[in-house]
Protein backbone atom coordinates (compact mmCIF):
# COMPACT_ATOMS: atom_id res chain seq x y z
CA UNK A 1 0.00 0.00 0.00
CA UNK A 2 2.87 2.41 0.83
CA UNK A 3 4.39 1.70 -2.57
CA UNK A 4 1.11 2.63 -4.29
CA UNK A 5 0.95 5.93 -2.37
CA UNK A 6 4.55 6.69 -3.30
CA UNK A 7 3.82 6.13 -6.99
CA UNK A 8 0.72 8.36 -6.84
CA UNK A 9 2.66 11.12 -5.07
CA UNK A 10 5.44 10.96 -7.66
CA UNK A 11 2.90 11.20 -10.48
CA UNK A 12 1.27 14.23 -8.84
CA UNK A 13 4.63 15.93 -8.32
CA UNK A 14 5.57 15.25 -11.94
CA UNK A 15 2.28 16.71 -13.19
CA UNK A 16 2.62 19.83 -11.04
CA UNK A 17 6.25 20.49 -11.98
CA UNK A 18 6.29 19.56 -15.65
CA UNK A 19 2.84 19.32 -17.15
CA UNK A 20 1.82 22.86 -16.26
CA UNK A 21 5.12 24.54 -17.11
CA UNK A 22 6.30 25.15 -20.65
CA UNK A 23 9.96 26.10 -20.19
CA UNK A 24 10.41 27.39 -23.73
CA UNK A 25 7.82 30.14 -23.74
CA UNK A 26 6.48 33.13 -21.89
CA UNK A 27 3.19 32.68 -20.05
CA UNK A 28 1.15 35.81 -19.38
CA UNK A 29 -1.82 35.67 -17.06
CA UNK A 30 -3.75 38.84 -17.84
CA UNK A 31 -5.89 38.64 -14.71
CA UNK A 32 -2.95 38.65 -12.30
CA UNK A 33 -0.34 40.38 -14.50
CA UNK A 34 2.18 37.59 -13.87
CA UNK A 35 4.88 36.79 -16.38
CA UNK A 36 6.76 33.51 -16.25
CA UNK A 37 9.91 33.45 -18.34
CA UNK A 38 12.68 30.92 -18.70
CA UNK A 39 15.89 32.82 -18.26
CA UNK A 40 18.58 32.12 -19.42
CA UNK A 41 18.67 28.32 -18.98
CA UNK A 42 15.73 25.94 -18.45
CA UNK A 43 16.60 25.50 -14.76
CA UNK A 44 16.42 29.27 -14.18
CA UNK A 45 12.79 30.34 -14.36
CA UNK A 46 11.85 33.85 -13.23
CA UNK A 47 8.36 35.16 -12.37
CA UNK A 48 7.73 38.90 -12.58
CA UNK A 49 4.58 40.46 -11.17
CA UNK A 50 3.23 43.75 -9.85
CA UNK A 51 1.93 43.51 -6.28
CA UNK A 52 -0.67 46.28 -6.34
CA UNK A 53 -1.39 46.53 -2.61
CA UNK A 54 2.25 46.75 -1.55
CA UNK A 55 3.25 48.77 -4.65
CA UNK A 56 6.15 46.50 -5.57
CA UNK A 57 7.36 44.85 -8.74
CA UNK A 58 8.54 41.44 -7.56
CA UNK A 59 11.02 39.25 -9.42
CA UNK A 60 11.00 35.69 -8.08
CA UNK A 61 13.47 33.01 -9.08
CA UNK A 62 11.91 29.56 -9.31
CA UNK A 63 14.54 26.95 -8.61
CA UNK A 64 18.20 27.44 -7.86
CA UNK A 65 19.69 30.76 -8.94
CA UNK A 66 23.29 29.86 -9.84
CA UNK A 67 24.51 33.31 -10.89
CA UNK A 68 23.98 36.93 -9.90
CA UNK A 69 21.38 38.55 -12.15
CA UNK A 70 21.32 42.32 -12.63
CA UNK A 71 17.75 43.57 -12.97
CA UNK A 72 16.98 47.03 -14.33
CA UNK A 73 13.71 48.97 -14.39
CA UNK A 74 13.24 51.22 -17.43
CA UNK A 75 10.28 53.52 -18.21
CA UNK A 76 8.34 53.89 -21.49
CA UNK A 77 10.78 56.47 -22.83
CA UNK A 78 13.81 54.24 -22.25
CA UNK A 79 14.91 56.16 -19.16
CA UNK A 80 16.73 54.10 -16.53
CA UNK A 81 14.79 54.19 -13.23
CA UNK A 82 16.30 51.67 -10.80
CA UNK A 83 18.60 48.66 -10.62
CA UNK A 84 18.78 45.72 -8.24
CA UNK A 85 20.65 42.42 -8.12
CA UNK A 86 19.16 38.98 -7.64
CA UNK A 87 22.10 37.39 -5.86
CA UNK A 88 23.25 33.82 -6.35
CA UNK A 89 21.18 31.55 -4.11
CA UNK A 90 18.51 34.23 -3.53
CA UNK A 91 14.94 33.88 -4.70
CA UNK A 92 13.48 37.40 -4.53
CA UNK A 93 14.28 40.88 -5.78
CA UNK A 94 11.89 43.82 -5.98
CA UNK A 95 11.41 47.42 -7.04
CA UNK A 96 9.46 49.88 -4.89
CA UNK A 97 6.95 51.63 -7.17
CA UNK A 98 5.40 54.15 -4.74
CA UNK A 99 7.02 57.07 -6.56
CA UNK A 100 6.28 55.78 -10.07
CA UNK A 101 3.34 56.72 -12.30
CA UNK A 102 0.85 54.37 -13.91
CA UNK A 103 2.03 52.93 -17.19
CA UNK A 104 4.18 50.34 -18.87
CA UNK A 105 7.70 49.66 -17.68
CA UNK A 106 10.42 47.34 -18.94
CA UNK A 107 12.29 44.86 -16.77
CA UNK A 108 15.72 44.00 -18.16
CA UNK A 109 17.39 40.92 -16.67
CA UNK A 110 21.11 40.68 -17.37
CA UNK A 111 22.99 37.47 -16.62
CA UNK A 112 26.25 35.82 -17.64
CA UNK A 113 24.66 34.02 -20.61
CA UNK A 114 22.40 36.74 -21.99
CA UNK A 115 19.73 39.34 -21.49
CA UNK A 116 15.95 39.02 -21.17
CA UNK A 117 13.49 41.89 -21.51
CA UNK A 118 9.93 41.77 -20.17
CA UNK A 119 7.19 44.37 -19.79
CA UNK A 120 5.08 45.01 -16.71
CA UNK A 121 2.17 47.42 -16.27
CA UNK A 122 1.67 49.50 -13.14
CA UNK A 123 -1.95 50.33 -12.39
CA UNK A 124 -2.55 52.27 -9.19
CA UNK A 125 -6.03 53.13 -7.99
Amino acid sequence: MKKLYSVIILILIYNINFAQTNLDSTIVDSTKNIITKTYPQPENTVKIFYAEKSELIVIQSIGLNKDNLTIQLIDQNGKFIQETILYQGSTLAYFDTQTLYNGDYTIKIIGPTGTSIENVTIKKK
